[in-house]
Order: structure tokens, then sequence, then C-alpha cells
């Protein structure tokens, strides 16, 4: 019975959030109950890590401060057990998806076998393991997501003084409700934080050449709720064309099927359009990617008007680009 035991007896001060396998298959549903825990430690560690990736390690601090209470069978209050229950949660399905991924095979001193009850059981087809690894990272993701609207719904002070946080200060899309009804990321909080970083590059690289000395009035007015009618024009073309070239960006930094829904849906709907010829993988990404930049020239395009006829002494954005002899191709 030595998997029960390793199962039934946590031990507190363990720096880790989830102790037994009971843990990690109530939260997940994706274990049985009797696994020997040892085997999905690493996973949980790992989850773990990257969870604080995400959320900060601060938050990850606070809650092994009340496990471990829980552990020591001392009392924690209701606000405690609903932190500890929104972090759990995204480490026992995110640990229990890893754990799964590399256990469809043992490994063994004769090589790598599949061993299974052939009277009742049977390997998974390939499109029901995909299908199931899909169902995993779509309920880690809303995982995250619910557990970073905790955080901003309590106000959290750990995470409002977190990098991560922080991140998204001072961008002209500051979460993602916004963010989504330009383009649609299905409200993902955890994919907004992700990409946050992306979001503040184009607006430094893009957008502040574009709008010149408005760059931090608009940004203080935002701040500060104080915009008037001129300025909630010109932010309605910078939020337009901002998501437009994030997407573009992240396609080629991050992978498509970690992505929100939304994301992939435009992604394969545009891929359905495209010729044989460019149906490899990169080259679809490439085009998907040029196609988005391409759609947010409509809103530069707005801008160097709305600057234009406010300020034309100011306008230092052509609003037609250089031709090159020596490039291939011209715009006009």
């Amino acid at each position: 019975m030595y998997h029960q035991t390793t199962a039934l007896s946590p031990q507190p001060n363990n720096n880790m959030l989830l102790t037994t396998s009971i843990e990690v298959r109530n939260l997940s549903s994706a274990q049985y109950a009797h696994n020997d825990f040892k085997k999905i430690e690493t996973d949980v560690i790992l989850a773990t890590e990257d969870l604080a990736d995400i959320v900060s390690q601060g938050i990850i601090d606070d809650a092994q401060v009340i496990y471990d209470k829980e552990l020591a069978k001392e009392t924690i209050s209701d606000t405690e057990k609903e932190l500890l229950q929104h972090v759990q949660l995204p480490i026992a399905i995110r640990a229990a998806y890893n754990y799964n991924r590399s256990n469809l095979v043992t490994h063994g001193d004769t090589g790598r076998k599949a061993l299974l009850d052939k009277t009742n059981e049977s390997m998974a087809w390939e499109w029901m393991i995909d299908r199931d690894d899909h169902a995993a990272i779509v309920k880690y993701q809303k995982t995250v997501d619910r557990l970073i609207r905790y955080l901003n719904k309590t106000d959290n002070q750990k995470w409002k003084a977190s990098a991560q946080y922080k991140e998204a200060l001072g961008l002209f899309i500051p979460n993602a409700s916004v963010f989504s009804q330009y383009f649609s990321i299905d409200r993902s909080e955890m994919f907004f934080h992700i990409i946050a970083p992306l979001i503040r590059e184009i607006q430094l690289q893009r957008i502040k050449p574009a709008i010149g000395e408005d760059y931090q009035t608009l940004i203080t007015a935002m701040k500060g709720n104080t915009l008037d009618d001129d300025q909630k024009e010109l932010l309605s073309y910078i939020q337009s064309a901002v998501p437009l070239l994030t997407i573009a960006k992240a396609v080629k930094r991050h992978s498509i099927q970690v992505m929100p829904e939304g994301v992939v849906q435009g992604y394969k709907s545009f891929t359905q359009g495209l010729n044989v010829s460019q149906a490899a993988p990169q080259a679809s990404i490439e085009a998907f990617s040029n196609y988005l930049d391409k759609d947010a020239e409509q809103y530069f395009d707005q801008i160097k008007r709305y600057r234009q006829r406010h300020n034309p002494e100011a306008l230092n954005y052509k609003l037609l680009p250089d031709n090159d002899p020596k490039k291939k191709y011209a715009r006009t």
C-alpha cells in the first residue's frame, strides 16, 4: 500500500502547493487518486514555476503560507481558502497535462513500451490524444484567467506590485476586455499579460512616432479618465490598430497551439483561403502576419489625417512611403 501512503500523508513546509495525488485528482479530474505522487511531483514544481512567471512569485508565496497553515491544521479564513483554491487549480491541471503527455509509454532496460490490459483497455488514437491535450490547455488557460480576474477583483496588493501587473500600466490597450473588442482573444487575461510586452513594443516603435507630441498627453488623459472628444477619436484609431499589430507579432513569437480560441480560429479561417503553395506552416504564419499588418495600415492613415487636421505644422509622419529603386516592390 505504498501508493496510498504517499497520496494520503502530506507533510507541511514542503514548498509545494500540492502534495497528494488525491489533490491533483480532485482539482484536475485527470489523475487517479491512488497514483504515486512522486511520479507527478516534478510536473507540479514546473507548473508552479510557470504560474509564477504569469502572476508573480509573490502570489505563489502567499498561497504557500496558506497551504502550510492548512497542512498544519491551523485555522485559515474564507478569503485565504479562496486565494489558495484559485492558485492550486491551474497548477493541478497543468501538472496533470504535462504528466499525461510524458506517460504514454513506460521506460525500462529493454526500451519504451506501452503497458495495458488488452482485455479491458486499448491505446487511444492520436486524434483522441490531441483533443484531450487541447481540452486540458483550454481548461488551464481559463483557470489562469480566473485567477487573474480574482486578483484584480480583490485588489490584491502583491499582484498590483508585481512586474507582470505593472507591465500593462500605460498601455493604450489596458486589459483583455478592451483587446477583445478589437480582436478576439476570448478576454483571456493570461494571454493578455503574455503579450503585454509586445503591446508596449508596438506603442514605442509604431504609435509614438505616428502621433508625436500627442503620445504622452494621450496616455496621461487616459490614465486620469479626462479624455476629450478629440482624444477619444485618436484613441479609437490607436486601439483598432494595436491589437492587429500585436497578433501579427505574437503568431511569429508564440505557438499557435497555446493561443486563445479566437486567435486560432482567425488563423485557421485565413489559412483555409490560402493557395496550396502557401500551405507550409511558416509560410502561412508569415502570410497571416502580413495580412494583419496590412489591415492595421488603414488606422494609421486615420491617425495621419487626424494629426494633419488638428496640428498640421507638427505633422512629420509621411502620408506616402519612400520608394527605394533597389527594392523589388513599391507602394503608392
